[in-house]
């Protein structure tokens, strides 16, 4: 109870003052980091009569599943066993707090 009334009379004065002016907080831009994906295929299937493959990275920011952004695609990776490691890795902004949707195709 005194905390309350503590409160309200706070406010009644910070509201009694007319000089003072209460402004709203910018809005801060979003939080993203740069980070780096590595890429690798285990239990590949179906690819037997190939010799490379590589990986092509999409990015979708929305929720249409039209509008894929590309991201890169890997260099071509050599086809020994039914797994499959790509050497480069692919830059991506990754935004914190945000939906952001990733598709690999080979």
């Amino acid at each position: 109870m005194e905390c309350q009334l503590s409160v309200e009379l706070l406010l009644k004065r910070a509201l009694s003052i007319p000089s003072v002016r209460v402004l709203s907080r910018p809005l801060l831009p979003p939080m993203s980091h740069t980070i780096e994906i590595s890429l690798a295929v285990s239990d590949l299937v179906g690819l037997e009569h190939l010799d490379r493959v590589c990986c092509v990275l999409w990015q979708n920011d929305t929720e249409n599943e039209k509008h894929w952004r590309h991201l890169g695609t890997s260099k071509p990776a050599v086809v020994f066993t039914r797994s499959v490691e790509f050497e480069d890795k692919i830059s991506y902004k990754y935004v914190f707090e945000k939906a952001q949707l990733i598709k690999i195709d080979m």
